[in-house]
């Protein structure tokens, strides 16, 4: 009897300890119970919550006092500012370190081509549209921008605001941090865990599926964000330019779809720089999903842009 509780204890006191072990352990090396946490907005859907500075698997996410994912807007007249504006693929959300980000590394790099101080500001969220982004410019102001990047994709062409719950249902746009790590655990990445295992086919069988890939939107009308900027550039004298970033699909066939066209053919018509992601020197490697960029994507975006400036100095000098 002293015996079988001795044992029950043990086993008890074992648990116990592996239970705080195992807390411990993804709270400090995962940083779980340290996400991202957003808020919903009446203009342009929701965003995150402006001052956070958040690690989270060794990767250091920062956010501004205007919930950009950049340093406080540099108050130096001198300093020539540019607005990127786009979704989760420049945002980089929470496996693309602070300094890793496109918009950093071309912070960095700009000085090196144009001497002047630079601060490119990354405002940016998970799945905007250019309405969502032109509702912050709206309401934040230009901040005396030089020019105006606006980063797309092919789905941006019918993204547009829904207004649909989505703070605090979306696991991706949490409201509060969960309050043990292992319920974050267990009710967020085990499932994730497990669907990968069993659906080993899936992402090839998704591959073949442009529009689920891409989750294209029911709206067909074109988004109206992009003719907003068009209108405001001119109306402010604000140069804008386009990034347009390719899917993995788009990327092996090395062809834009059909919306990817629309935006391109956009461009064209209203004399909108555009700079073609196919054109990079991105490759498969570089995508963690169908359409998010590692670090390693993230400076292809960043040097392709570099290159291109490069390429029509002539073009970019007299606008800064």
């Amino acid at each position: 009897m002293k015996r079988n509780k001795k044992r029950i204890a043990y086993w008890a006191v074992t648990t116990v300890v592996l239970i705080v072990a195992c807390e411990v352990f993804l709270r400090v090396h995962y940083g779980f119970c340290n996400d991202v946490l957003y808020r919903e907005d009446k203009d342009y859907e929701y965003i995150a919550l402006p001052n956070q500075n958040r690690l989270r698997a060794g990767k250091r996410i920062k956010y501004n006092s205007l919930s950009m994912r950049s340093p406080e807007v540099d108050t130096d007249s001198s300093t020539v500012k540019i607005l990127g504006f786009g979704d989760s693929i420049i945002n980089g959300g929470a496996i693309i370190s602070q300094d890793s980000l496109a918009t950093s590394i071309l912070q960095a790099s700009l000085p090196t081509v144009f001497k002047k101080k630079w601060q490119l500001l990354n405002i940016s969220s998970e799945s905007w549209g250019p309405d969502n982004s032109y509702a912050y410019l709206l309401r934040h102001g230009d901040f005396n921008a030089k020019a105006i990047i606006l980063f797309v994709n092919s789905a941006d062409a019918h993204d547009t605001m829904t207004f649909r719950k989505t703070v605090g249902v979306d696991p991706d746009h949490l409201d509060k941090q969960y309050r043990f790590a292992l319920i974050e655990f267990f009710d967020r990445y085990l499932p994730v865990v497990k669907n990968y295992f069993r659906n080993d086919k899936r992402a090839e069988n998704v591959m073949n599926d442009k529009r689920v890939a891409l989750n294209f939107k029911e709206d067909k009308n074109f988004n109206k964000g992009f003719l907003s900027f068009l209108n405001y550039s001119k109306e402010y004298n604000i140069p804008l330019f386009f990034y347009l970033h390719p899917d993995k699909i788009e990327f092996i066939q090395q062809d834009y779809t059909n919306e990817g066209h629309e935006i391109i053919h956009f461009a064209k018509e209203h004399n909108i720089h555009l700079i073609e992601g196919l054109k990079s020197k991105m490759d498969t490697s570089a995508y963690v999903d169908l359409i998010h960029v590692n670090e390693k994507g993230q400076r292809s975006i960043a040097e392709a842009i570099m290159q291109d400036i490069q390429q029509n100095s002539g073009f970019y000098k007299p606008l800064f």
